[in-house]
């Protein structure tokens, strides 16, 4: 278990940056001169103003002016160079911690995803990768570019005046919190905004899918005026958005104005607080005007850094969690050949009550087994024991004397094949389903397996028979189910595992798969879950949950 003040996230943000060091040095001159070139136009405006304009010297001002653009251009070049380094540093982080996160997955114990949401977990790969992401890509150093602008700003006017330069200080606090309220304000109206298009979205759906039933009850009324009020909802709360937006930036460019009038004020005969000469006044003019966009900026890079920092937090406790122990066990040929224990077994999960106490049961090769149980009784549960992906509170499954938990993850493989249900499919061809793109499962192991479950002829007449691509296949729900008993012996497995697998299917396509299962079957050990007192296979035991 890692240190509590121990984040991977950081240390492989840190791993990006010293594997991308040309590019770190590149991001750093980068952002140095984009702060320079920022601050040296008002500059070279001084001197057009003070030093050539007023005293009608017109020897130099075009040089003047081309370095005048040169230093505004090559400030938008460094201002881009950022930008693209910045980018492909936090692509290359996004690409390291995905394959972080995938990798931990695949090892976290069964039990511990099934106390987490698909939502959560998808959550962690896009949206807090995401937010870490532009955290890397548009937050830290951004920030400190737009915060280095800004004492560069402060600093260049109190080269002209200290009053102007405290002046200028006292601006920064004020448009950034302004800025801020402006954006906790849209932010709120923005989610607001969202519920209500999905609640929008769901009556609509809601119309369509059920269109029968209220044109029978004639409640098309009903409907309407559901839509109708989440509708004038919604227009409420976009009406807030654009308002706020409307008013954001008419109220920055009167502080803006405010300020330079101000600054006018200040160097009047009336107030007379400041001596400065024009160009120092249009210097200051243009170092007021640059000094709202880092502050602008700002707010949106502090947002996005509080998010970069929670997605750490969650991403972190992600990866600490406790994952499976490398399986190092190999049964040799007699301990495939032994007895299949379940020696004294208690289970319950996290927070639930026990499913299983004291549980007893021995399989042995050609062994048909039936369990059957009420819905919840932990039939399916004893599959996951079985295989181990579950670990028992008490007692142990074996094989041939050892337990199942501790067998590599390749032999069981080749040891355990399970029926589920429903089909899961994979991307990829007819023949692919029955392979799981496995290169111990040759093409004549799954033509085998596919033959035994009575397919090959209906397989074959596909447009391009077994490479047929599986979403152009049409197979009906029987024929998922026959491939599947296929993908299941196709490994030749010792023990069959079968979990309601002809729920919901007519009689024919019942009898059909059956005598496919008693194919499969043949010389293994076979155990077939099902919530009916009637399933099970020719000469079989029942056990009861």
């Amino acid at each position: 278990m890692r240190r509590k003040n121990h984040s991977r996230v950081w240390e492989e943000i840190g791993s990006v940056i010293r594997q991308n060091k040309g590019r770190a040095i590149l991001l750093v001159i980068c952002m140095t001169a984009s702060v320079i070139l920022a601050l040296i136009p008002p500059q070279i405006l001084r001197y057009v103003v003070d030093d050539k304009l007023i005293p009608g010297r017109q020897q130099g001002l075009f040089v003047l002016a081309v370095l005048y653009v040169a230093a505004s251009v090559l400030g938008a070049a460094a201002e881009f160079g950022k930008g693209i380094v910045l980018t492909v540093i936090g692509e290359k982080y996004i690409h390291r911690i995905r394959t972080d996160l995938m990798e931990k997955l695949n090892r976290l114990p069964l039990e511990k995803l099934t106390h987490e949401s698909e939502g959560e977990v998808t959550g962690r790969f896009v949206n807090d990768v995401e937010s870490v992401g532009s955290l890397v890509s548009d937050g830290i150093a951004s920030m400190v570019t737009d915060l280095l602008k800004i004492i560069g700003i402060v600093l260049s006017v109190l080269l002209f005046s200290w009053k102007m330069a405290l002046l200028v200080a006292a601006l920064v606090p004020a448009v950034f919190f302004l800025t801020r309220l402006f954006q906790r304000m849209t932010l709120g109206a923005q989610e607001k905004n969202l519920s209500q298009m999905g609640q929008m979205n769901t009556v609509l759906t809601d119309s369509i899918d059920k269109a029968q039933t209220i044109k029978v009850y004639h409640r098309e009324a009903w409907m309407q005026g559901i839509y109708l009020r989440e509708l004038e909802d919604n227009y409420r709360t976009n009406a807030s958005i654009y308002l706020l937006d409307a008013s954001y930036s008419p109220m920055i460019q009167v502080i803006r104005a405010a300020a330079i009038a101000l600054i006018a004020a200040m160097a009047s005969q009336h107030l007379h607080l400041v001596t400065i000469s024009a160009g120092v006044a249009a210097a200051a003019i243009d170092l007021i005007t640059r000094l709202f966009e880092p502050i602008n900026t700002l707010g949106m890079e502090f947002q996005n850094i509080q998010r970069g920092i929670s997605g750490i937090r969650r991403i972190d406790l992600f990866l600490d969690q406790e994952q499976e122990a490398e399986h190092t066990q190999v049964l040799d040929a007699e301990e495939l050949e032994g007895e299949v224990r379940f020696d004294h077994v208690s289970f319950a999960y996290r927070g639930g009550p026990t499913l299983f106490h004291d549980f007893c049961l021995t399989m042995r090769r050609g062994d048909r087994v039936t369990v059957i149980g009420r819905t919840g009784a932990g039939k399916t549960t004893l599959v996951g024991l079985l295989t181990g992906l579950f670990s028992p509170s008490e007692g142990r499954v074996v094989i041939g004397g050892v337990d199942t938990r501790e067998i590599t993850d390749a032999q069981k493989r080749m040891i355990f094949s399970y029926v589920q249900q429903d089909f899961v499919e994979i991307p990829g061809s007819v023949l692919m389903q029955v392979t799981m793109g496995d290169e111990r499962v040759t093409e004549d192991m799954a033509l085998e397996a596919i033959g035994k479950v009575g397919m090959i002829d209906e397989l074959l007449a596909l447009p391009d028979g077994l490479d047929t691509d599986m979403s152009r296949a049409g197979l009906s729900q029987g024929q998922r189910m026959l491939l599947q008993i296929a993908r299941a012996i196709a490994p030749r497995p010792s023990i069959l595992i079968f979990d309601e697998s002809t729920a919901g299917l007519d009689a024919v396509t019942e009898k059909r798969i059956d005598e496919a299962l008693v194919q499969a079957g043949e010389n293994r050990i076979v155990l077939i879950i099902s919530h009916r007192k009637t399933e099970g296979m020719p000469g079989g035991r029942v056990v009861r949950l």
